[in-house]
């Protein structure tokens, strides 16, 4: 799972034109957690797209930048059978073999 983990995030980096920073990438979250933070996978005319926050210029204007990062079609096919198909199935066996029993809201 770890390691199909990386290489979708390594895909991921490489496919959406402009590659995305470390922060960026690894702050998706693809379910809206208790404290407040929001998901940044959407789906819009059959394409998913990944929302990233920039804050680059933050302490200037006081605003972060919002960049939609669009998937191939190919890899927006992979990525939701992922979330849809994989993680609650992973999630699940972790539970029932009491290795884990916090959920991760990031991908």
């Amino acid at each position: 799972m770890d390691s199909f983990q990386e290489h979708l995030l390594f895909t991921i980096h490489l496919l959406t034109r402009q590659p995305a920073r470390t922060t960026e990438i690894l702050s998706i979250r693809y379910f809206n957690t208790p404290y407040n933070h929001l998901r940044n996978v959407f789906i819009e005319n059959g394409m998913v797209y990944l929302q990233y926050s920039y804050h680059k210029g933050y302490q200037h204007t006081g605003n972060t930048k919002v960049i939609n990062r669009y998937l191939p079609r190919a890899l927006s096919k992979i990525f939701v059978r992922y979330l849809v198909l994989v993680i609650p199935f992973y999630q699940q066996i972790q539970i029932n073999t009491g290795y884990g029993k916090v959920i991760s809201p990031f991908i």
